[in-house]
Order: C-alpha cells, then sequence, then structure tokens
C-alpha cells in the first residue's frame, strides 16, 4: 500500500473548525517529516515535524507527539506556523 496523506474536512475552514490530518500506509515505526507552508498575501510561514508511525503504518498529528521540527510534543504542525487563526 502507497502512502497517504488524509486532511479533513475537505471544505473551506473558518477560524474554530478543526483540521484532522492523517498518514497511512506507512510501514512499521516509519520515520515521516510532515512539511506545511502558507502563503497569506505575500508573507509566507512554513513549519515541519518528523514523526514516526505507529505498529499500524499510521500518523495522526491530532494524536502523535511530535519527535522533532519547529515544535515538538502534541501541538498542531499548523499552530506552529504563528498564524492568527487557529487550525487545529
Amino acid at each position: 500500500m502507497a502512502p497517504q496523506l488524509t486532511v479533513l474536512p475537505t471544505r473551506h475552514l473558518l477560524v474554530d473548525d478543526s483540521l484532522k490530518i492523517t498518514l497511512t500506509g506507512l510501514t512499521r515505526q516509519q520515520a515521516v517529516t510532515v512539511h506545511s507552508l502558507l502563503d497569506e498575501e505575500g508573507k509566507k510561514f512554513e513549519s515541519y515535524s518528523w514523526f514516526k508511525a505507529d505498529e499500524d503504518g499510521k500518523v495522526d498529528l491530532s494524536t502523535h507527539q511530535s519527535l522533532e521540527g519547529t515544535y515538538t510534543g502534541e501541538l498542531c504542525i499548523l499552530t506552529s506556523l504563528h498564524v492568527f487563526f487557529h487550525l487545529c
């Protein structure tokens, strides 16, 4: 199975909407880097984090802790962009 990135919901989000990002189809304990980039009216915000897949080859950014990157722990990767809205 090829790795797959899923982002839900697929509709336009409002400030207080939740965003769920998951990676599936990874090998057990596979190390992955998730990178996000936002260009807001010419201002670029960037964030990345390293994760390790679980025993099922899955990474759920809402439950997996970041091991290293622009943030560590349980913060949302998009929150670490220091943008004025909250997506987690």
